[in-house]
């Protein structure tokens, strides 16, 4: 059995969740909306960072999220994705100077637990630090969670096991 962080938090919210999750049931609106942008913001970072361009250009990474932008029509995506212009721009002019080193992007991963059980996921962005030590980079794009939300969130736990496996 192959799993996942979203998987495994899925189950744990409510096990009949993860039921419709895996069956595919169809989502609320309003989350379905909020994974639209979320995924564009990704895909934009990741054209950022895709070793496309030595350095990420603010103006073409934001002309890029424009024109994914551009194939939406619904007024309530177009409204939430413009406030993905200035968390970009943000973003790209705060880690501009960063001196990083991008191993991969968007890099996939699957290892054994044990007894024919895999986890697996994808890295939004694994960057080597001057020291040889892994950042492992998860973009974000809803409300920054508080200390008790993080407490009880598997994912670093997830990326802590498999930095091991790096």
């Amino acid at each position: 059995m192959r799993v996942s962080y979203s998987k495994l938090d899925t189950y744990k919210q409510c096990p009949r969740k993860y039921k419709f999750y895996i069956d595919k049931a169809p989502q609320d609106p309003s989350r379905t909306l909020a994974l639209r942008f979320g995924s564009a913001v990704h895909a934009a970072l990741e054209f950022a960072y895709a070793k496309r361009y030595k350095y990420p250009s603010p103006e073409r990474v934001i002309n890029y999220y424009r024109g994914l932008m551009q194939q939406e029509s619904d007024p309530q995506v177009l409204k939430l994705f413009e406030k993905g212009i200035p968390a970009l721009e943000k973003y790209l002019a705060k880690n501009e100077a960063a001196h990083m080193s991008i191993v991969e992007v968007e890099k996939k991963f699957m290892i054994e637990i044990g007894r024919g059980h895999q986890l697996e996921g994808i890295i939004d962005r694994l960057d080597m630090l001057p020291d040889g030590s892994f950042e492992i980079i998860d973009y974000k794009t809803g409300q920054i969670p508080d200390a008790e939300s993080l407490s009880k969130n598997w994912q670093l736990a997830i990326y802590q096991f498999l930095t091991g496996y790096l």
